[in-house]
């Protein structure tokens, strides 16, 4: 890794949180590391709003949480805060191979206001559906550094709910989330609740597409490149 690290021309990281980490443990330069987020993906605008529906046979607006089952994830939290209410809550994503029995509790201890609709492939219309018809969009992590899934969620204009170790100031995003601390339960159904019971914003997706889209995030790359080519 370091001297990967060492032989490159630029580094990208997707926060500064890394870029520092890098400097730090591995003696690299700050000028040498660029930062620029992920890109997520605006065909989630397309999802055919049916799907879901038919599948889950739910017409009424849900929680929507994606990600593999496992600890770190924290999927077994959100259960637990929302099990004592009446508001659905879809989980996409499957176990952990290195952790079959976490997924297996979760759905042990689940109500049935818990729906799981397991492992989905990133370009399933399932999954563009599950998303555009979410109202909240959760991502509860102990630990993250960038947090795809809540990327998404902002995309399609959810609600969103985001674990504190989540860099949001620092992405630019912080108005737009609702925080939480991954251990406190009734802060979990509080929070939850609360985005749920509230309306969307329009200007979630106008700013998510505006910071996020591939059509932006890839000029940022292209410009690194140009630069490298022209020096």
């Amino acid at each position: 890794m370091h001297e990967s690290l060492l032989l490159s021309d630029v580094i990208v990281t997707q926060t500064k949180k890394e870029a520092l980490f890098i400097n730090k443990y591995y003696k690299i330069s700050k000028e040498k590391i660029k930062t620029i987020p992920n890109g997520a993906n605006t065909n989630l605008l397309n999802g055919d709003e049916m799907l879901i529906k038919d599948k889950l046979s739910l017409n009424e607006p849900y929680i929507l949480q994606v990600g593999r089952f496992d600890k770190n994830k924290n999927q077994i939290n959100v259960i637990k805060a929302m099990n004592s209410t009446n508001i659905p809550v879809v989980f996409v994503g499957g176990p952990d191979p290195m952790e079959l029995e976490y997924y297996e509790k979760c759905k042990k201890i689940a109500n049935k206001n818990i729906y799981f609709l397991g492992w989905l492939n990133n370009d399933d219309p399932l999954l563009a559906s599950a998303y555009k018809n979410a109202k909240v969009v959760i991502l509860p992590s102990y630990k993250e550094i960038f947090g795809n899934s809540l990327i998404e969620g902002g995309i399609v204009g959810a609600n969103l709910v985001a674990t504190k170790e989540l860099p949001i100031e620092e992405l630019g995003i912080k108005e737009y989330c609702y925080t939480i601390d991954p251990n406190n339960i009734q802060q979990i159904r509080d929070v939850l609740t609360y985005a749920y019971d509230s309306p969307k914003s329009n200007n979630t997706q106008k700013l998510f597409l505006k910071l996020f889209s591939w059509e932006s995030v890839v000029k940022k790359y292209v410009d690194i490149y140009k630069q490298l080519l022209y020096e």
